[in-house]
């Protein structure tokens, strides 16, 4: 069974002992997410994109997940097209055509839901 609070305890200790441990950012990034923290999360997407050396890809990466979870589907797009500038290999190829193709499929299902309702 996950233990969040004490994962999320142990990731507050180890940004304050080194606020340039770029490693420990998207995991302590994906736990607020999955513990349901979505403003603290937010908050540190912001301040870890600003974070010199971070691997912005992987940030960016959460900032999306964070945005789908939400219901944000334009934003996410959105982001996606700012993980782009920053790729320089095909590393993230696969998760970024996954990420378009099921953003645009819950999108569809949004827009044929608006129209059952005007019916």
């Amino acid at each position: 069974m996950p233990r969040y609070e004490i994962a999320l305890s142990y990731f507050q200790q180890a940004l304050a002992a080194d606020l340039h441990a770029v490693e420990v950012y998207p995991y302590f990034i994906q736990t607020l997410i999955l513990n349901e923290d979505f403003e603290e999360a937010s908050k540190l997407i912001q301040f870890a994109l600003n974070v010199k050396g971070i691997n912005k890809i992987e940030v960016l990466l959460k900032r999306a997940q964070l945005e789908e979870i939400l219901g944000k589907f334009d934003e996410v797009k959105s982001t996606l097209v700012q993980i782009e500038r920053f790729l320089l290999n095909d590393f993230y190829d696969v998760v970024l055509c996954d990420t378009r193709k099921r953003i645009e499929k819950k999108v569809g299902k949004t827009e044929a839901e608006k129209k059952k309702r005007r019916k």
